[in-house]
This record gives structure tokens, sequence and C-alpha cells, in this order.
């Protein structure tokens, strides 16, 4: 665990001062109207030889530091992956990708996938890329973009065109749209899968889906994860998910 001193100097005065001192870096001469704070940041300790090949922890990955918790939880990405019903090679779009765990550990259960990560959240491309560091994989084309923006473009990398596999994940109200645009470019055969937060929206899927030439399932899914109560463990609940696997005759 290291330490981060910042350091505030005269707040609130013309003259104050704002410094980040590391901690082989001498500290200045002070006033003495200052205070200091200490933030302690703790080093990864992943080791990749003892990484399972997936089901990873969600501490395992980076994540946003003002939404440390928006992210496709352990559970909830088991059984996308699962659902995904993975290939051996071919092409896979995570679209609404977070942080881009269940792209990323797709291609830890099947390196020679091409995968197409796509996360419109500022920042949300450096945050995959280092995810991918972290996890030893490569994906094809890391895309910081609204989704529907880019797919309407027309300018898809040819070596990531036409998927197989799609997750189509987020919350965002053009979820629909965005359905129609996988459902044009996704292979015979193909599988998406939709992770879904509200009733509202599994509703509006299901509905959008009736008529079209493929077979839906849904599934849904609520974990508990131990937490420690006294001397005992009491049971916290995930968030429930519903699951729609879509596969397009």
């Amino acid at each position: 665990m290291d330490l981060f001193p910042w350091i505030f100097e005269k707040l609130g005065h013309k003259d104050e001062r704002i410094l980040n001192i590391s901690q082989n870096e001498k500290i200045p001469e002070l006033d003495p109207l200052h205070l200091v704070v200490l933030i302690k940041e703790k080093k990864s300790t992943i080791k990749k030889k003892d990484l399972p090949l997936f089901g990873l922890e969600d501490s395992c990955y980076f994540q946003h530091d003002d939404r440390p918790s928006l992210m496709t939880k352990r559970e909830i990405r088991i059984q996308v992956l699962a659902d995904l019903e993975l290939p051996e090679s071919g092409v896979i779009w995570d679209i609404g990708a977070g942080v881009g765990s269940i792209g990323l550990e797709a291609l830890r259960i099947r390196p020679s996938l091409k995968l197409l990560s796509i996360e419109k959240r500022l920042g949300g491309k450096e945050l995959i890329n280092a995810n991918a560091s972290q996890l030893s994989v490569f994906p094809s084309k890391v895309v910081e973009a609204e989704a529907l923006d880019f797919l309407e473009k027309g300018n898809m990398p040819s070596q990531v065109k036409s998927p197989s596999r799609v997750i189509l994940g987020g919350g965002n109200i053009e979820k629909l749209l965005l359905l129609d645009k996988v459902l044009v470019h996704i292979t015979s055969g193909g599988i998406i899968v939709i992770p879904l937060a509200t009733l509202e929206q599994l509703g509006k899927v299901l509905s959008f889906l009736e008529g079209k030439d493929c077979i839906t399932k849904v599934s849904q899914h609520l974990a508990f994860r131990g937490v420690d109560l006294l001397k005992g463990t009491r049971l916290q609940p995930i968030n429930p998910v519903f699951i729609v696997k879509v596969k397009v005759n």
C-alpha cells in the first residue's frame, strides 16, 4: 500500500497552492497555514499465472474512479459468457463495454476471436486497454464513442465486421435501435446476449424481437455475496439482472 500526500496551502487566499507529492520527492518549504491529506493507493498484486480462465474477481479490473462499481459483476459475467457459446474463431462485439470485462474474458477463453469493444464513457478506451494489458489479451479495436453513431458511420474496420457473437450492454435508451443494427450485421446462426436491469427494458426488447427470425430465451439472475457481520456472515444481494439470449436463424 503506497501513500500519496496532497498538500493544501493557504486555502482561500489568492496565493493558495495545492501540491501532490510523491514518496521520493522532497517537500518544499510550506506556509504554516496548510493541510496534509494522505491517500492510500493499493498496488495491483495480480499475478497472471494465478488467474482463472474466466470468472475473474471484480477487483482484477481497473475501474472508473468516480463510479467504481460500474461494471458487470462476476456472477452475471459468468452467465453471459456461458450464454455466448463462444466459438474458437470469429468476431465478437462488446457494445456498452464498460471496463471491458466480458469481452476481455471472452478473449481469455478464445484467444483467436477478434474483439470490438465500444464504450461511450469518457476514459473508457484507456480503461479497457489498461485492463486488456493487465490480462494479457489483445482486442482488435477499442472505440470510445456512442455505439449507434459509430455503427451508422459505416467505417467499421474490416477485421471486425460481421460478428457471430454480440454482447449488448448498457442501459441506453437507444438499445432497440442498436439491437436493430446488430441484427443487420450479425451472421446467420449468431448469438446476441443482452443483460437488462429493469422490467421495462425487458418488455421493450421482447416486444421488439417478436416476429424476428430468431429464437429468444429469457432468464433472471439474483446472486448474494457473503459479508462479515460481527462474528457471523450475512448475505448481501447483487442487483438482479435479466438476460435475453437471441439466436439468429
